[in-house]
């Protein structure tokens, strides 16, 4: 089971930095562009926390971004178990890596798990790129919950985004 959870992170990691582009805003914030909808199925153990680490905050803009809340949209089924956290990417042969899911949390392992730092209060910086990680647990048969919804302000403004990726976690089998 851990080397399919494994296999999972690996495979989400990779669909994360594919789809950073893919988010929306109100306003023209500088966080996230433009782009389409998808679904990121994982299986999960009923009630136990793992972790969301699929998403990534990018910012485009020329001023700092602020988080200033973070939180899951028309959750079913899952629980925001932690609170959220930033984390740099991690860099491995030139290639950009976000967490992932699936993992246990907390994903002590991963390599910049020890340079998180809480996402609301954070400051993403003009051109960097974060990855948001929380503890997720279902607590139903299945879980699904729109991507979640971060504030933040940015040059005297207030903006919110959402990637437009839904979570779906099962017990066992997405097909």
């Amino acid at each position: 089971m851990r080397s399919r959870l494994i296999l999972l992170g690996a495979l989400s990691a990779t669909a994360a930095l594919l789809t950073a582009g893919c988010s929306s805003s109100s306003g023209t914030g500088p966080l996230g562009g433009s782009g389409g909808q998808a679904i990121e199925c994982f299986p999960a153990p009923r009630d136990h926390t793992v972790t969301q680490g699929f998403y990534v905050l990018q910012n485009g803009g020329k001023t700092d971004v602020t988080v200033r809340s973070v939180r899951l949209v028309k959750p079913r089924g899952i629980v925001m178990a932690t609170k959220a956290w930033v984390v740099p990417p991690w860099y491995s042969k030139g290639s950009q890596n976000a967490l992932g899911v699936g993992y246990p949390y907390p994903p002590v392992t991963w390599p910049t798990w020890k340079d998180r730092r809480p996402a609301v209060g954070a400051v993403v910086k003009p051109n960097e790129t974060l990855n948001l990680v929380f503890g997720v647990a279902r607590t139903a048969t299945k879980g699904t919950s729109a991507a979640p919804v971060v504030t933040y302000t940015a040059g005297g403004n207030t903006y919110t985004w959402q990637q437009g990726t839904t979570f779906v976690m099962v017990a066992r089998n997405c097909s």
